[in-house]
C-alpha cells in the first residue's frame, strides 16, 4: 500500500521551489506543512500570471517542489503543478 503524506504534520523546514520547464528554479518560500506548500504555491502562481499580464517578465514555473529532509536526507517529498 502507498504510503500517504500527512497534509498537516510538521515537516521542519522545508523548502517551496519553483521550477520551470528546462530546469531551472528559484525558492519560493520555507513551509512547514505540504497544506502550507499547496497554499503559497497557489498564491505565488496567480501572483507570476498577474504580473505577466501587466506586462512584466517573471520567472515562469511548470511547477513547484518541496524539498524537505527525511530519514534518508533531503529529497523532493511533493510536486506540484499548477
Amino acid at each position: 500500500m502507498p504510503c500517504m503524506l500527512d497534509e498537516s504534520k510538521n515537516l521542519g523546514l522545508a523548502m517551496l521551489l519553483a521550477e520551470s520547464e528546462e530546469g531551472q528554479y528559484e525558492p519560493v518560500a520555507v513551509v512547514g506543512s505540504l497544506r502550507e506548500a499547496r497554499e503559497v504555491a497557489e498564491f505565488d502562481y496567480r501572483t507570476r500570471n498577474r504580473r505577466l499580464q501587466a506586462g512584466e517578465s517573471p520567472f515562469c514555473p511548470g511547477g513547484y517542489k518541496v524539498w524537505a529532509g527525511t530519514e534518508e536526507g533531503y529529497r523532493t517529498i511533493l510536486e506540484i503543478i499548477p
